[in-house]
Parts: C-alpha cells; structure tokens; sequence
C-alpha cells in the first residue's frame, strides 16, 4: 500500500517527543551554537537585531520543541506559516529562513550523533526529525509564496486605482485620463472608479481620453464603448478625447464602428465640447467687466 512520504506517522510523533525531551536537556548549548553560526551569515544579517538573535533563536526553538513534546506539529506548521507570511510582507529574502533552517537541521543532527550514539533506534530518529524539518520548509514555503502573491496583488490594485484617476474638471464634467495598456481587469476598474465618480458628482458629462494609450485594438476599443454606455445608463454623456490619425486608421482598419459616440482628437477639444454640451461658455475677463 502506498504510503506518504511527507506526513508523519505514530511511529515519528513518538520519536521526535523522544528528541525533543534529549534536546531541552542541551537548550543552551543549541541556542549558542545556533547564534554562532547565524550571527555572520550574510544572508540574515540585515533582517536579524545581532544583539538579540540568541533570544529570538531560543523562542522559536522552544515552541518547535514543545510542539514535538506535545504532539502539536499540526498547529505549529500553521503558526510558522503565519510567522513566515508575515516575514514575507516585510521583504524578508525566502534564503534568509532557508539559511536558519539549515543551520539548526546541521546543529541537531549533531546532537543527534552524541545523544543517541550507541542507541539502536538513531537512525530512524534522524530519519523523523529531517521529515519534520522538510515539513516546516514547505509549509515556510507555501506560506512566503501567498505572503508575496498578497503583497504584488495589493500592489496591483494600488496601481490600478493610481491609473485610473477620476478627476471633476469642471462642475458637472468629469475627465478619466488613461495611460498605459488596457488589460480586461484594468478595464473593470475604469469603469467601476468612473461609474461611482458620476453617482457621487452627479456629472453629465464623463470625457475617456487615451492620449496616453499606446495601442487601441478592437479589445480596448469594446472596453471604451461598454464604458461609455455604462455612463449613458447612469444620466452622463460620454465623449472619447484622444484619438489620433494613426488609432483613427487603425479603427478603421479594425472595423470599429464609434457610431453614437463623440471622439475628439484633444482633451481641449473634449472639454470644449462639455462645456457647450451643458449650455456653458468660457468668456474672457475682459467681457466679463
């Protein structure tokens, strides 16, 4: 029957309480050999207070150790991945706790060798004891991949929400300058940053301006016109700025049809366009006196 590999059986629990209970009798000496090695190692280094490793190394291994004593590996595989995502959400490099780890799986193993020398049951100690560490290894790993998956999809969305700004130009007249490519999330939020921008201004008018688009497929040109339409349900008029010879001849190679849309080469000539949509006049200051 297949069995696996990386899961720990009776048989592990009862050797690694039995290495347990061996190792608190030699706490001090692991702590300071431990702080010996890790002190100069340059991949920790930056990220560890050196006047205060010799603490943090014996805390942590007094709760690895309680969890063997204690039967609780489960609940301490979860409560180093916690620890470990956090370390990942500070940019703590992923070697730094291979590094840690390596250096106390060498510190036990030696330990090992002395402690349990002429005991016949060594080998398979040693065996469960790498089991468990490989154990906490991946679950360190498992833990500092969502840590940074979560920090590069806060950082997404932070720059998503950056560009799309939506900016009032004008009481009643709302402008979205666009830079950059328009992917299908990006497009989402546009329209939902746009959307909610008109519900709270109340505007009549929301003018799209893709100067800064580099390229305007047919993809980007559906997102554009499913904008507009969006706005047009919540009471605002939509008006592309933005369109050069070159994406005009693109469209039209494309076959996009912008029927029922104003388009303008210019923000200027946009914002004109609102402003006349709405029955405003810019008048110079010297009219005006």
């Amino acid at each position: 029957m297949p069995r696996r590999y990386l899961e720990l059986t009776t048989e592990d629990r009862t050797r690694l309480t039995r290495l347990a209970g061996e190792a608190q009798l030699f706490l001090d000496r692991i702590v300071a050999e431990l702080a010996e090695m890790l002190h100069d190692a340059e991949e920790i280094r930056s990220f560890v207070d050196s006047g205060g490793l010799a603490q943090q190394i014996r805390s942590g291994l007094e709760a690895y150790l309680t969890a063997m004593t204690n039967g609780d590996t489960d609940g301490y595989l979860a409560r180093l991945g916690e620890s470990v995502r956090a370390s990942a959400e500070r940019d703590v490099p992923f070697q730094a706790l291979v590094v840690a780890v390596m250096a106390f799986e060498g510190v036990i193993i030696r330990l090992l060798a002395e402690a349990f020398h002429d005991d016949p049951e060594r080998p398979e100690i040693r065996s469960s004891f790498l089991k468990f560490n490989h154990l906490c290894l991946i679950a360190a790993a498992d833990a500092y991949l969502l840590g940074k998956e979560e920090t590069i999809r806060g950082q997404e969305s932070a720059l998503r929400a950056l560009s799309t700004p939506v900016v009032e130009v004008w009481p009643g007249i709302l402008a979205l300058p666009l830079v950059g490519t328009i992917d299908t999330a990006r497009a989402k939020q546009i329209t939902q940053n746009l959307l909610r921008r008109i519900r709270e201004t109340q505007a009549r008018v929301a003018i799209l301006d893709i100067t800064g688009v580099p390229l305007v497929d047919t993809r980007i040109a559906n997102h554009l016109m499913k904008t507009i339409r969006a706005a047009r349900l919540l009471g605002a008029r939509g008006i592309v700025a933005g369109i050069s010879p070159e994406i005009a001849d693109t469209l039209i190679g494309l076959d996009v049809d912008f029927e029922g849309i104003d388009t303008y080469f210019s923000l200027r000539q946009a914002l004109e366009a609102a402003i006349n949509y709405l029955g405003l006049a810019i008048v110079p200051r010297e009219v005006v006196r």
